[in-house]
Protein backbone atom coordinates (compact mmCIF):
# COMPACT_ATOMS: atom_id res chain seq x y z
CA UNK A 1 0.00 0.00 0.00
CA UNK A 2 2.90 2.30 0.13
CA UNK A 3 1.95 3.71 2.83
CA UNK A 4 4.50 6.37 5.09
CA UNK A 5 2.97 6.04 8.84
CA UNK A 6 1.03 3.13 8.36
CA UNK A 7 -0.30 3.43 12.06
CA UNK A 8 -1.63 6.52 11.62
CA UNK A 9 -3.88 5.34 8.15
CA UNK A 10 -5.01 2.62 10.22
CA UNK A 11 -6.44 4.89 13.20
CA UNK A 12 -7.40 7.20 10.46
CA UNK A 13 -9.64 3.81 8.36
CA UNK A 14 -11.12 3.13 11.86
CA UNK A 15 -12.90 6.26 12.20
CA UNK A 16 -13.97 6.64 8.75
CA UNK A 17 -14.85 2.80 8.22
CA UNK A 18 -18.29 3.51 7.45
CA UNK A 19 -17.71 5.68 4.64
CA UNK A 20 -14.95 3.63 2.50
CA UNK A 21 -14.83 0.35 1.25
CA UNK A 22 -11.87 -1.90 -0.02
CA UNK A 23 -11.66 -3.09 -3.13
CA UNK A 24 -9.43 -4.66 -5.75
CA UNK A 25 -8.83 -1.81 -8.41
CA UNK A 26 -6.24 -0.45 -8.65
CA UNK A 27 -7.41 2.48 -5.90
CA UNK A 28 -7.96 0.20 -2.97
CA UNK A 29 -10.29 2.53 -0.64
CA UNK A 30 -13.51 4.35 -2.43
CA UNK A 31 -16.38 5.72 -1.53
CA UNK A 32 -19.01 3.93 0.19
CA UNK A 33 -21.53 6.31 -1.85
CA UNK A 34 -20.63 8.85 -4.34
CA UNK A 35 -22.07 11.99 -2.87
CA UNK A 36 -19.50 11.51 0.20
CA UNK A 37 -16.71 12.18 -2.57
CA UNK A 38 -17.42 15.78 -2.96
CA UNK A 39 -15.78 18.25 -0.43
CA UNK A 40 -18.93 20.51 -0.63
CA UNK A 41 -21.34 17.64 0.78
CA UNK A 42 -18.78 16.74 3.98
CA UNK A 43 -18.51 20.49 4.23
CA UNK A 44 -22.13 21.00 3.93
CA UNK A 45 -22.93 18.48 6.44
CA UNK A 46 -20.41 19.64 8.91
CA UNK A 47 -21.83 23.07 8.82
CA UNK A 48 -25.51 21.66 9.24
CA UNK A 49 -24.60 19.65 12.23
CA UNK A 50 -22.87 22.70 13.89
CA UNK A 51 -26.15 24.89 13.22
CA UNK A 52 -27.73 22.65 15.22
CA UNK A 53 -25.68 22.19 17.48
CA UNK A 54 -26.51 25.75 18.21
CA UNK A 55 -29.62 25.77 17.68
CA UNK A 56 -29.88 22.86 20.73
CA UNK A 57 -27.67 25.04 22.90
CA UNK A 58 -30.60 28.17 22.16
CA UNK A 59 -33.20 25.83 22.73
CA UNK A 60 -31.98 24.74 25.97
CA UNK A 61 -31.27 27.85 27.47
CA UNK A 62 -34.49 29.74 26.05
CA UNK A 63 -36.00 28.75 29.84
CA UNK A 64 -33.96 31.23 31.07
CA UNK A 65 -34.33 33.88 28.49
CA UNK A 66 -38.70 34.18 29.18
CA UNK A 67 -38.50 37.45 30.32
CA UNK A 68 -36.61 39.21 27.15
CA UNK A 69 -38.20 36.83 24.58
CA UNK A 70 -41.65 36.78 25.35
CA UNK A 71 -44.24 39.31 26.44
CA UNK A 72 -45.78 39.37 30.19
CA UNK A 73 -48.87 38.86 28.84
CA UNK A 74 -47.70 35.90 26.53
CA UNK A 75 -46.17 33.78 29.64
CA UNK A 76 -49.47 35.00 32.17
CA UNK A 77 -51.50 33.04 29.26
CA UNK A 78 -49.85 30.03 28.91
CA UNK A 79 -49.51 29.94 33.02
CA UNK A 80 -53.29 30.13 32.98
CA UNK A 81 -53.86 27.79 30.12
CA UNK A 82 -55.48 24.08 31.26
CA UNK A 83 -52.65 21.21 32.23
CA UNK A 84 -54.28 19.33 29.31
CA UNK A 85 -53.03 21.97 26.97
CA UNK A 86 -49.45 22.47 28.73
CA UNK A 87 -49.30 18.69 28.11
CA UNK A 88 -50.39 18.71 24.53
CA UNK A 89 -47.73 21.90 23.89
CA UNK A 90 -44.64 19.66 25.60
CA UNK A 91 -45.63 16.72 23.67
CA UNK A 92 -46.19 18.53 20.32
CA UNK A 93 -42.54 20.22 21.27
CA UNK A 94 -40.80 17.26 21.82
CA UNK A 95 -41.91 15.12 18.72
CA UNK A 96 -40.76 17.77 16.56
CA UNK A 97 -38.21 17.79 17.82
CA UNK A 98 -37.54 14.44 17.28
CA UNK A 99 -38.61 14.16 14.09
CA UNK A 100 -36.47 17.27 13.42
CA UNK A 101 -33.66 14.69 14.19
CA UNK A 102 -34.64 11.91 12.55
CA UNK A 103 -34.93 13.55 9.57
CA UNK A 104 -31.70 14.76 9.29
CA UNK A 105 -30.26 11.99 10.91
CA UNK A 106 -31.20 9.46 8.06
CA UNK A 107 -31.18 12.42 5.01
CA UNK A 108 -27.91 13.35 6.26
CA UNK A 109 -25.60 11.13 7.55
CA UNK A 110 -22.49 10.56 6.19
Amino acid sequence: MRSKDPVRDIDNYSKCQKLLYISNNSTIFQWAKKTYRFWIWRKTVEVVSLIIYFMSGFVVAMPFMYSTMFSSSLVEKINKSSAMLKFGLAAYSVLMGISTGLFFYINYRP
